[in-house]
């Protein structure tokens, strides 16, 4: 099975979705593994979270990540992700 880490930030945005992430999680499990893919689902509690959850799937060898927030979390996220495999 594929592997994948998905980075969710619940408080991105005006809408602070914090008592949200348990439905978030199996919705990204869910919909990936539909698809064969196995998703370990990381939560951002800091700002530097996802670029840290997203090196540490690049040096897993994790061939993808999905970055689920704002900007600030897309950002994050791909910034780390330039000139890897993942």
């Amino acid at each position: 099975m594929t592997r994948a880490v998905v980075i969710i930030n619940p408080l991105s945005g005006s809408g602070r979705r914090e008592g949200e992430i348990g439905q978030h999680t199996l919705l990204a499990r869910t919909i990936l593994g539909q698809h064969g893919i196995d998703a370990t689902v990381r939560e951002t509690t800091a700002a530097g979270d996802a670029r840290a959850f997203a090196r540490e799937a690049v040096a897993a060898g994790c061939p993808f990540v999905v970055a689920w927030g704002g900007d600030g979390t897309v950002n994050e996220v791909a910034s780390s992700l330039v000139h890897t495999r993942t």
